[in-house]
């Protein structure tokens, strides 16, 4: 009962706290108190057996204000002196997943959010399919060298918030998590909504698309001058040639994207020929030469898999 709440708080030069950010007050990273709170709240955690921590909102922790040790003179260093506590003291037990944090300094957490809330709809807005792969259209390079990229959390059923609406459109949100690197969250309400377990059936139950994720590589932009706009093609090689991801983004339209082989990989002469495979259902499609057409549904995506025929 030494301190109250309101003394971790970072303070203004005039004593006073600092107005919220997105609902919620900065706390001072270099307080003692705030170490004991960080370090009780460890303990705790690891007592309990958890093994995976998220952190949120840690950006907080790195506006600038007047920090308890004086020694400290801008926001970063109070951002890294909390940070060091927590790696420290859950010396590589957990695995610690930072949520909104700044993108640099990096190596603190094994993964991070690679964009803000995702949900399960194909488009329409942030916490979309096509707005977590607009930070994944800039942010692919990433993966694996500075964290384990994270899309955020799968949600399948119209009972959920925003959750998919459709196999179609679930498949599609999985795909995004799966090019995006491979790490897949589910949040769905399974226990008491009987057609999000019967989309969950139908979306997770492909093994050819797991066998990618477990590859754990995020996949490159086909293109990358959309603006606040998605890519609608990513590739990334593979054991046997390239793979191709595409998506249709339109909820209500079918399309066709064409796509020239020159692009997809300067390998492909203009009149090269590729036999191309659909990953999901293992078939082989008709060879593409020059250019291929990717038919897709409204809100469908594909996984298909290049090779050049000599």
């Amino acid at each position: 009962m030494k301190y109250r709440y309101r003394d971790i708080l970072l303070k203004a030069p005039d004593g006073s706290l600092l107005p919220k950010v997105d609902g919620g007050r900065a706390i001072d990273p270099s307080h003692p108190a705030e170490k004991a709170r960080t370090s009780y709240y460890l303990k705790q955690f690891q007592q309990m057996g958890f093994k995976y921590l998220k952190l949120d909102f840690l950006s907080h922790g790195t506006l600038e204000g007047v920090h308890f040790d004086p020694a400290i003179q801008t926001g970063i260093e109070a951002y890294n002196q909390g940070m060091r506590q927590i790696v420290d003291e859950t010396l590589n037990r957990m695995f610690l997943s930072l949520s909104i944090a700044p993108l640099f300094p990096s190596g603190y957490g094994h993964a991070r959010r690679l964009s803000c809330d995702t949900k399960g709809h194909i488009s329409g807005g942030d916490q979309t399919t096509e707005y977590m792969l607009n930070s994944l259209t800039y942010g692919w390079w990433t993966n694996k060298t500075l964290y384990i990229a994270d899309p955020d959390h799968v949600v399948l059923g119209e009972n959920a918030d925003q959750g998919a609406r459709n196999v179609t459109e679930g498949k599609s949100r999985l795909l995004s998590a799966i090019i995006s690197g491979g790490m897949i969250l589910d949040s769905s309400g399974l226990a008491d909504d009987p057609q999000g377990r019967e989309l969950a059936r139908a979306v997770y139950g492909d093994r050819n698309l797991f066998a990618v994720a477990d590859q754990g590589e995020a996949f490159r932009p086909l293109e990358g001058d959309t603006g606040d706009k998605a890519a609608a093609a990513f590739t990334r090689k593979s054991a046997h040639g390239i793979y191709l991801a595409v998506f249709n983004y339109d909820e209500k339209q079918p399309q066709t994207i064409t796509v020239p082989l020159d692009r997809i990989d300067p390998g492909f002469a203009a009149n090269s020929t590729a036999s191309v495979t659909d990953i999901s259902t293992g078939k082989l499609l008709p060879p593409a030469q020059g250019a291929i057409p990717v038919e897709l549904a409204p809100a469908e995506s594909k996984l298909l898999e290049l090779h050049r025929e000599d």
